[in-house]
């Protein structure tokens, strides 16, 4: 029988196999079958993160006081619906701009629940340090997107609607796998879930936040992180992939397999580290490496440059995130995880649909190396700011039995 660290991140594997298909093919259809506009991708890919302004919190709130393995369950079938209904409207001959936009936001309200459910439960799930927890759980989840990407560059040999079936199995067998998980994982502080209580919950998590520099100072960083690594990435890699580099689906689907491929590096050094003392300066020093490679991009590098740069920027995205995480779990309280939790996930994921529409829109009226070019000043002028303060380069790591005894 499987432990239910094992059950989860099988559970979860599978829903990052299914995500992984999802990055790919929404962009692909976007650009290619339907030939939409940047602004229209824009729109598309924000679409995804909206939803997470509206609900995150209340997942967050839902986590602290449910069972999370309950709602990852509900969110994790609502995502195989939109998956299920992507399959209609394509073999149906529906699929359009308004179609894919209502698509992407079920798609995104289903992982506004996942996302801070997720980081709760698995620090409800005992067997070794946060540090080696959370490393192993981003490394399972872009391990198994990146194959997800995999299949989806297959596109041309599997045919459209044979990888969109395998997406939807694996969709499915992580909620099946979650649901026998819900067993293991208690049920929070109270079985409520109601909208009096909830509406509590949020206020307190933010207060919480705004009575904490370091989480104050964290929230900011985490923000400026979702406008650039993913509402900038989201649009002006698939743009430059496209009309620039002229790369075929294939291609595409390799690139964005580099970016993971990226994370999964940073990630891996980072679980195969002895305990990093003060994770917040690992973050902030991430600042400088997205200087270099905004202007390195800037530079319109050739083609093989430009792969080894979307490499590199998956190596400080992941970087950054990994250690920011190690810097919220330090600072909160476990009774709180979950709300705070879906604070970070606002920040990141409510910045990143505002990167994709600026990013849409400005690429109708100013060249794709000015835009990077923002992006390397912008990250180089926040370093700075960062400087006058040191609150997170003094912020220590949490010392858990599980970090000492490998330390």
């Amino acid at each position: 029988m499987l432990s239910p660290i094992s059950r989860f991140l099988v559970s979860h594997g599978a829903s990052a196999f299914a995500t992984g298909v999802h990055l790919v093919l929404m962009a692909w259809i976007s650009i290619v079958e339907l030939g939409l506009s940047s602004s229209q991708l824009g729109w598309i890919q924000a679409a995804v993160l909206f939803p997470n302004l509206l609900l995150i919190l209340v997942a967050g709130a839902w986590a602290d006081r449910v069972n999370p393995a309950k709602v990852m369950v509900a969110a994790q079938l609502l995502l195989s619906c939109s998956f299920v209904s992507l399959l209609l409207l394509l073999t149906g001959g529906y699929a359009n701009f308004v179609s894919l936009l209502i698509y992407a936001i079920t798609v995104g309200i289903g992982q506004a629940f996942i996302q801070p459910v997720r980081e709760k439960l698995v620090t409800q799930i005992q067997g070794s340090s946060a540090q080696k927890r959370i490393s192993l759980l981003s490394i399972t989840q872009f391990s198994l997107q990146s194959c997800g990407m995999a299949l989806a560059a297959l596109t041309d040999t599997v045919g459209l609607n044979g990888i969109l079936v395998i997406q939807i199995v694996a969709s499915l067998s992580s909620c099946i796998v979650l649901a026998s998980l819900v067993k293991f994982i208690g049920d929070g502080t109270a079985n409520t879930t109601s909208g009096h209580k909830t509406a509590q919950d949020i206020a307190g998590a933010v207060r919480y936040v705004i009575n904490s520099s370091g989480l104050r100072q964290l929230m900011a960083l985490i923000a400026f992180n979702g406008y650039m690594h993913m509402g900038v990435f989201l649009v002006a890699i698939p743009v430059v992939a496209t009309g620039t580099y002229r790369l075929s689906s294939s291609e595409y689907a390799w690139l964005q397999m580099l970016f993971v491929l990226g994370m999964i590096c940073a990630h891996t050094f980072l679980l195969r580290a002895k305990l990093v003392e003060y994770p917040g300066q690992g973050a902030l020093f991430s600042l400088l490496y997205t200087t270099l490679i905004g202007f390195a991009l800037a530079k319109g590098p050739t083609p093989f440059g430009f792969y080894s740069l979307v490499f590199l920027w998956g190596l400080t995205a992941g970087n950054s995130a990994g250690r920011c995480r190690l810097v919220l779990q330090s600072l909160v309280v476990p009774e709180m995880k979950g709300r705070i939790m879906a604070v970070y996930q606002l920040m990141l994921f409510g910045a990143a649909p505002f990167g994709a529409l600026v990013t849409g829109y400005l690429i109708n009226y100013m060249s794709i190396k000015n835009i990077f070019s923002f992006m390397s000043m912008s990250s180089a002028a926040l370093f700075v700011v960062f400087l006058f303060s040191r609150t997170l380069w003094s912020i220590k790591q949490h010392v858990e039995e599980g970090d000492a005894s490998s330390s």
